[in-house]
């Protein structure tokens, strides 16, 4: 390490070492997300040049954010050890070499994103004190401790193929804790497990929402650094994984039976009918709704993150992976009604069941007499109607349709 880095590039080169040893032939990602439009990202493999930029990049007054696992090597070529101002591509977890840390976040409970007051700060710190204690108890290494700006972190080394067994090993260990230490106060954070999660620089400011005087703004911090850091053995991570709680059933027969393909399927085609997430035409409730679906459709939250990620294609602008594994999360958390309920409902979205003619050109079934097949006016059912939360929408549902009735039937 050069002798003439500053103060805060000398913490951010220590940050970025513990997580890419020099020598290690590392690439790590350096990201800078602005807001929902705009992510300024580069990848490195000089770690003075990283710090350096990480430096620079306090200008953007955002915050900065590594990847805690290797990269592919190839990814150098997109932007080699320098800042991309608007990137177009960022690091998924198809590009991650190998899993080598698992991260601990911890954070209080708070009124969205905002910074933590420094009562919910300790909090997370004791809590995060207390789950490092009660990991030791089975035999897990001492780890990296730190301080995210708004809680705890713990970085714990391992060493895992980036696989899917790995990501549900790990994700299982999450809920795991999070089952045991979560109160209503500081919650584990169960959304990291994935390969190429990205984590706060230490050294860097945590800038969400605004500071005010009792919620300021604070740099991420090393507190305590092991003299050896020690790999937790895979024995280890499924000791702590087998204590994760079963997973709920899907309430639905039909859905807990169900083909996992056709399940898929049917989910897919109803968020093709779903519009599109639209910033500043209610596209974070949109987004938010298209999750609801996948989990009413009894989906494993893999499989639902798949198909939200197809969805968000079409989002203006598109979401970042850890909005999206948010608000997976944030519908399996709080989402009302049975899980799996849509499974039982034989209609994949919005398109007449019974209607031939709807499939192929988009328009209902006539009959000769200009009445649709299945409409009220046949006396059984509207097959394109269901069920909702709210009586309203119900209601206007009823009469859209309705329109289209008369309109097609010559009314």
């Amino acid at each position: 390490m050069s002798a003439i880095m500053s103060d805060l590039a000398t913490t951010v080169y220590e940050g970025l070492a513990l997580l890419h040893p020099p020598g290690s032939g590392d690439v790590l990602e350096v990201r800078i997300p602005i807001g929902r439009t705009v992510t300024h990202s580069g990848y490195f493999n000089d770690l003075e040049q990283a710090a350096a930029a990480v430096e620079a990049a306090e200008k953007y007054r955002a915050s900065i954010y590594a990847t805690l696992n290797p990269v592919r090597p190839d990814l150098l070529s997109r932007a080699k050890n320098r800042i991309q101002e608007r990137a177009r591509e960022t690091t998924c977890d198809a590009d991650i070499v190998r899993r080598c840390r698992l991260l601990l976040d911890i954070d209080p409970e708070r009124a969205g994103v905002i910074p933590s007051t420094e009562d919910e700060l300790r909090a997370a710190l004791e809590r995060r004190d207390q789950t490092v204690k009660w990991l030791a108890g089975f035999g897990w290494p001492r780890p990296v401790l730190g301080m995210s700006g708004n809680g705890g972190r713990a970085d714990y080394a391992i060493d895992l193929p980036n696989d899917k067994a790995s990501g549900a090993l790990v994700g299982a260990v999450l809920k795991a804790l999070a089952h045991i230490h979560d109160d209503s106060a500081v919650k584990v954070d169960t959304t990291v497990a994935n390969a190429s999660r990205i984590a706060k620089v230490f050294g860097t400011l945590a800038i969400k929402g605004a500071a005010t005087a009792d919620r300021p703004y604070r740099r991420a911090e090393i507190e305590e650094v092991p003299d050896r850091i020690e790999v937790v053995t895979f024995e280890q991570l499924q000791a702590v994984a087998a204590l994760a709680p079963a997973k709920r059933k899907c309430l639905t027969a039909v859905a807990a039976t169900m083909d996992r393909e056709r399940l898929l399927t049917r989910a897919r085609a109803y968020l093709a009918k779903l519009p599109a997430s639209v910033e500043g035409n209610h596209g974070d409730p949109q987004l938010f709704k298209a999750a609801c679906y996948l989990r009413d459709f009894g989906l494993e939250q893999g499989d639902a993150l798949t198909l939200l990620a197809e969805y968000n294609a079409r989002s203006v602008p598109p979401w970042s992976d850890r909005d999206l594994e948010a608000k997976i999360d944030h519908a399996w958390k709080y989402a009302k009604g049975t899980a799996g309920a849509k499974a039982a409902e034989d209609r994949p979205g919005w398109t007449p069941a019974n209607s031939t003619a709807t499939a192929a050109t988009g328009a209902p079934d006539v009959s000769s007499a200009g009445q649709t097949k299945g409409s009220p006016l046949m006396g059984s059912p509207m097959p394109w109607t269901w069920r909702s939360r709210a009586g309203g929408s119900r209601r206007r549902e009823f009469l859209t349709r309705l329109t289209t009735l008369c309109r097609y039937s010559g009314s």
